[in-house]
């Protein structure tokens, strides 16, 4: 009695209470995320996008933590991770990256403060890491495994179209001898010299723009 009772009263608060509402999609701290089909006397009815109803306890709800994505009816903006490898023309990527944006058709149009967006955020073993920052519709935020694939097969599409490298994992060897060779002799035993090893000038590159 003491558990429905629980649910009951849990029920009515998330009805009151409006933070989260029937059509809002949320996702639970198990991973597990859904659209709210119905709010009832006992338990909420939670159905993802596999199309699987997940019954949940409201009292269950009112003490664990959610997250809605969609409170208010709003969209929201998604980072979408990807590389390029070392040497790219980052204004290249930005580029390559922004038509990828604009090709997928949920993705909304520049207004205001809300803007695709490229960002370098970082450097891995093997490359550039790149975020395309980008406000995807409504119905699209409700299905986030569709809505990632659409973006990285654009992606992956524009990257391909400019000659743009995505990287291999790589890795670095640092011998120390050679056929029992250290140094100018081990170079010798494999028919190079040190001079031949010598790396191009560097060039200075132009100045270019990060959108973060």
């Amino acid at each position: 009695m003491q558990d429905i009772i629980r649910d009951f009263l849990g029920g009515i608060i998330l009805v009151l209470d409006k933070s989260i509402d029937v059509g809002d999609f949320v996702e639970l701290e198990g991973g597990v995320s859904g659209e709210i089909q119905e709010i009832g006397a006992r338990a909420t009815r939670i159905r993802t996008n596999d199309n699987v109803d997940i019954l949940l306890p409201n009292s269950v709800l009112m003490r664990g933590h959610v997250t809605n994505w969609t409170r208010g009816y709003e969209t929201r903006r998604v980072h979408v991770p990807f590389q390029v490898a070392f040497g790219a023309d980052k204004e290249k990527v930005r580029k390559a990256a922004l038509e990828a944006a604009g090709s997928v058709a949920f993705t909304l149009p520049d207004e205001g403060a809300r803007r695709t967006q490229v960002w370098l955020v970082g450097f891995a073993d093997s490359g550039l890491k790149f975020e395309l920052v980008v406000w995807p519709s409504l119905d699209a935020v409700k299905r986030p495994a569709s809505m990632y694939a659409a973006y990285y097969w654009a992606i992956d599409d524009a990257l391909r179209r400019h000659g743009l490298e995505i990287p291999l994992p790589q890795v670095d060897l640092r011998v120390r001898s050679l056929f029992g060779q250290e140094g100018a002799k081990a170079f010798d035993a494999v028919g190079l010299h040190p001079e031949e090893k010598h790396a191009p000038p560097v060039r200075r590159a132009a100045s270019t723009h990060n959108d973060a």
